[in-house]
C-alpha cells in the first residue's frame, strides 16, 4: 500500500533541465523516491486545493488513496523552489506533519506523491456550523491548536521554518488529528540570526505577523544600498 516507500530512486526524467542546471536537480532528486506514473490513478475533477503553483488532486496509488500535488515543467521559475521543498518534506518523519511518498513524472507535469487526510481542510471544517455533521467543539479545536503547535515545534527542533501556516494548509485525518500542509513556503535556517537570511516576502499576507513585514521592508532597503 502507500504506507510503503518505493524502492527505487533518482530515476525521475530530467529531459525538461537545461544542461546547465542539471547538477543541481540531480543533487536534489537523487534523494528522492520515484512513482511511477503508471502506478497512479486520478481525475482532474477530484480537486483538493489550488495555490500559486499548482493544484492538488485525490488520486490512488497501490490501492490507497493519496494527494497529489502537481506543477507544469514549463514553470521554471519555481520548479527548483518545489524540488527543494520536496527534499525537506521527505526528510521529515512526524504524525502532525503531512508525509511525502515520493515524486511522479507524467508527461508535462511534475507531482509529490502525499499522505492523504479523510477529513478535508482546517478552513472548510472551521465553517461547519453547531448541529451539523463535522463540526468541531472547543475541546477539538483546542487539541487541534496543540497538535498543530507540536508540529512546529518538531520543525523548529530541525531547524526549519514553515513561513506559511493558515487554517487552508491544515489538513485533518480520519481520526480528526490534524496535520500541517503546504510545504512550498520552507526554510531551513542555518543559524539563530536567520533575520538577515530571510528578506524576501514568503506567505499569506492575512495570516503574517506585522514585524515580518517589517522586517522584509528593512532588508530590502539594506540590498538596495549595498
Amino acid at each position: 500500500g502507500a504506507m510503503s516507500q518505493p524502492n527505487h530512486k533518482g530515476h525521475i526524467p530530467l529531459d525538461f533541465v537545461k544542461d546547465s542546471d542539471r547538477p543541481k536537480f540531480e543533487a536534489l532528486f537523487v534523494t528522492l523516491a520515484e512513482i511511477p506514473a503508471t502506478s497512479l490513478t486520478f481525475k482532474r475533477s477530484d480537486v483538493l486545493g489550488k495555490g500559486p503553483w499548482g493544484s492538488v488532486y485525490k488520486g490512488v496509488w497501490t490501492g490507497s488513496n493519496v494527494a497529489l500535488k502537481l506543477i507544469s515543467l514549463h514553470n521554471t521559475s519555481n520548479l527548483q523552489a518545489f524540488a527543494k521543498g520536496a527534499k525537506v518534506m521527505a526528510s521529515l518523519h512526524n504524525s502532525h506533519l503531512v508525509r511525502l511518498y515520493g515524486l511522479s513524472r507524467a508527461g508535462e507535469e511534475l507531482g509529490m506523491v502525499m499522505e492523504y487526510c479523510k477529513g478535508g481542510g482546517l478552513d472548510k471544517r472551521l465553517r461547519i456550523k453547531e448541529g451539523n455533521e463535522g463540526y468541531l467543539t472547543w475541546q477539538m479545536k483546542l487539541q487541534m491548536a496543540e497538535q498543530m503547535c507540536a508540529g512546529v515545534a518538531f520543525l523548529h527542533s530541525k531547524g526549519i521554518l514553515h513561513r506559511d501556516i493558515k487554517s487552508t494548509n491544515v489538513v485533518i485525518d480520519e481520526n480528526n488529528n490534524v496535520k500541517l500542509s503546504d510545504y512550498m513556503g520552507l526554510s531551513r535556517v542555518m543559524n539563530m540570526s536567520f533575520a538577515a537570511t530571510i528578506y524576501e516576502q514568503i506567505g499569506t499576507p492575512a495570516w503574517m505577523a506585522p514585524e515580518l513585514f517589517r522586517q522584509i521592508h528593512q532588508l530590502q532597503q539594506l540590498q538596495q544600498q549595498q
